[in-house]
């Protein structure tokens, strides 16, 4: 059976903390979690025990996260255990810093849940060693996290709940084809069989999922932004877009304010 994994989940924000909490303790294969909101009582704690994992934010309520590692550097001598560095501050210098610290990965905040989860699971333990990203790939990292905030805030605009599945098909399929345009050439071959995959379904469910997802935003949405979108598409009489057509449309917008290289700027 695979060992449970004890995550820490430092964070100035405690509701955050005792949110990410709540959804990892419902995950199999994590044990204990903790969190704090201050450095001193986490430091104090590394006296008798040791995380698996250190969810770190860069800002506590009594030091910045960047100090509690120097601290934990100069006085144990290592840090002895892997972590994550999350923070609300986009900056390729605070990433760098992280890096050199020994941080596995370096996450904007708000972060996903999901997200944080499956870096716990890669960040693991393997043989007494642990991954650490290099600078470059630590900014492909940041440019991914912001590529998925730029669609998230996109489709919630579109009035898309949460907490439907074509939320996170939409999500995925729109990201994909931002990277990748001709993917949709073959949506029904790689970008539906690719989205079922990574979330454990069916082709045919995705398909539907995000059909649905697609009548609930032209139905609920806001017309304003409907309009903005996708224009002559939401006239009287028309029909709706496509599951091709919608997910083309919003990508394409993306792909020109936000394109690679510029899209984080």
């Amino acid at each position: 059976m695979e060992q449970k994994r004890n995550v820490w989940v430092a964070d100035h924000n405690l509701k955050n903390a005792c949110e990410l909490k709540v959804f990892l303790e419902k995950q199999e294969n994590i044990g204990t979690v903790r969190v704090f909101s201050k450095g001193n009582r986490l430091y104090q704690l590394l006296e008798q025990e040791r995380p698996d994992i250190l969810i770190l934010d860069t800002d506590l309520e009594d030091m910045a996260g960047f100090a509690l590692l120097y601290r934990i550097q100069q006085e144990k001598g290592e840090i002895d255990f892997p972590f994550i560095m999350v923070s609300a501050i986009s900056h390729s210098q605070l990433i760098h810093q992280a890096v050199e610290y020994g941080a596995s990965y370096y996450m904007l905040k708000p972060y996903y849940q999901e997200s944080i989860y499956h870096r716990i699971l890669k960040c693991s333990r393997q043989d007494n060693r642990f991954p650490v990203i290099d600078k470059k790939t630590a900014e492909k990292e940041e440019e991914d996290q912001k590529l998925e905030q730029q669609v998230t805030h996109v489709i919630r605009e579109l009035g898309i709940p949460a907490h439907i599945k074509g939320y996170h098909y939409v999500r995925e399929s729109i990201i994909m084809a931002v990277k990748d345009m001709s993917i949709l050439n073959y949506i029904t071959k790689m970008l539906y069989p690719a989205v079922a995959k990574k979330y454990k379904t069916t082709s045919s469910s995705v398909e539907r999922a995000i059909r649905h997802a697609i009548e609930v935003a032209f139905t609920r949405g806001q017309e304003e932004y409907l309009n903005e979108l996708f224009g002559y598409m939401t006239g009287a009489g028309k029909g709706k877009p496509t599951n091709s057509e919608f997910i083309a449309l919003i990508a394409d917008k993306m792909r020109l304010e936000y394109t690679p290289g510029s899209w984080y700027n």
